[in-house]
């Protein structure tokens, strides 16, 4: 049987291979073998055996010094041939029974220490190499410059939300969409445009009349904003914070949309109040009408104009200021914290495919080397059934083989102590000498049960 190893084959893969193969050869040979030990007879003729025996006595009976010389199991040269030459079948069949054995043995042995080995430390082959996939592909992650700065950022976001957070007495913000925050500004700059766009349509082309809503409501919406995030965090900007160059940077921006919030308040009268004052014939600039009842009534109509101005600008400010944290820069801190680990976990989704893929192989290979480990105990195990087999075969022909062996030899001696009396003339008894100087009467070599162990 062929047991090179193969190219591309791994040594493991060959070892079950082998033991395959090998235990089908067995297998082949078992069914063989037992069909040769029950077939098995000896199909010596009497008449051989006597005619065989007649010639040998004839040597011996003329060999003139009345011996002649048997082995050390009691066998004359010719009963030693024939039993040879009947023997000639078994010796081949335990010759491939020999080969046979040899091989299921070389072929067990490695596939059990492989199988011994592949139970007890594979399993922490496979954990460990799944360890080092995983912490290479880690690594490669963190050792990206992407990733090291998203980190970096993190960790001082995150020290900065921690130090305004306890600004805040430990509260985290309110968690307010950016969507519904803007949608609050929007509908405050709608609640302008319901108030004031017949107004300026009133006094302006309808292009105009659109650019001066617009323009007024954004500046309304901007200014209730900053002045609602302003009075909430009013406290810790004016009070707690201790930069002056800070305090007063927030009040230059407070003085600065304040400023554009009354001119767009104005801009509103102005247009309001000259739109009806030409429309109702009164002239305010003159001496004869300023403060008398047209004054008064104009005032009286333009008044609920500016109210509901000043009411949505108001809204605004207290939907600003709820909408918003008493620390400045916490909610804008947690919102960054939370946009750096999307970042993390968007530069961690390709990493963590390939970490979910070695995962994946450490089930397969844990599975694969299971599956492994049960073939080969199964094939360990039908070897050495096989053995056994041949062995309770093997020992059986055995058995028979002596037993026929025995009784041919048997008649042999007899019908050769027969021959050699009938020969001796003189009336003299032939001894019969082995290696050992050892002697044997004819009738002790009659009556010899040959046993032979080298046959």
């Amino acid at each position: 049987m062929d047991m090179a190893i193969r190219p591309n084959v791994s040594p493991h893969a060959q070892l079950y291979e082998d033991a395959v193969r090998t235990l089908e050869t067995a297998r082949s040979f078992l069914t063989r073998y037992r069909r040769a030990a029950t077939d098995a007879t000896l199909t010596v003729r009497e008449d051989d055996i006597r005619r065989t025996a007649e010639r040998e006595a004839l040597i011996a009976a003329h060999s003139g010094n009345g011996t002649y010389a048997v082995d050390s199991e009691s066998c004359t040269p010719r009963m030693r041939e024939l039993a040879e030459s009947i023997s000639e079948p078994r010796i081949r069949w335990n010759t491939e029974y020999n080969n046979q054995t040899v091989a299921i043995r070389a072929t067990r042995d490695p596939l059990q220490t492989d199988v011994n080995d592949r139970r007890v430390n594979e399993p922490r082959r496979i954990e460990a190499a799944r360890d080092d996939r995983i912490t290479e592909v880690q690594k490669t992650l963190e050792g990206s410059t992407a990733f090291r700065n998203n980190r970096e950022k993190y960790r001082n976001t995150r020290d900065l939300f921690e130090a305004l957070r306890a600004l805040n007495g430990g509260k985290h913000p309110k968690r307010v969409s950016r969507f519904a925050y803007v949608f609050v500004l929007l509908l405050v700059g709608i609640g302008e445009w319901f108030i004031n766009y017949q107004t300026f349509l009133d006094k302006f082309p309808p292009i105009l009349a659109v650019c001066a809503t617009v323009f007024v409501a954004i500046i309304v919406a901007v200014a209730s904003h900053y002045h609602g995030l302003y009075f909430k965090q009013y406290h810790y900007l004016i009070r707690q914070n201790t930069n002056s160059g800070d305090r007063a940077s927030q009040r230059r921006f407070l003085a600065f949309i304040s400023f554009w919030l009354v001119a767009v308040l104005v801009f509103v009268f102005w247009a309001r109040f000259t739109f009806l004052s030409e429309k109702l014939g009164i002239d305010i600039f003159s001496a004869n009408h300023f403060g008398d009842k047209g004054t008064s009534l104009l005032l009286a109509e333009v008044g609920p104009t500016m109210f509901f101005n000043g009411m949505i600008w108001f809204i605004g400010v207290i939907l600003s200021w709820s909408l918003h944290e008493r620390v400045p820069g916490l909610r804008e801190a947690n919102t960054e914290l939370r946009r750096l680990d999307r970042e993390k976990d968007v530069l961690s989704h390709v990493v963590q495919g390939e970490i979910e893929a070695a995962k994946q192989k450490y089930e397969t290979d844990m599975s694969a080397s299971k599956n492994l480990v049960k073939e080969g105990e199964r094939l360990a195990a039908e070897l050495t059934k096989a053995e056994t087999e041949l062995l309770d075969v093997n020992d059986n022909y055995s058995k028979q083989h002596q037993k026929r062996l025995a009784v041919v030899l048997s008649q042999y001696a007899q019908a050769f102590a027969e021959a050699v009396v009938n020969l001796e003339k003189d009336g003299s008894v032939l001894v019969l000498e082995k290696p050992n100087k050892d002697t044997l009467t004819l009738s002790q070599f009659s009556a010899v049960r040959f046993e032979l162990r080298n046959i």
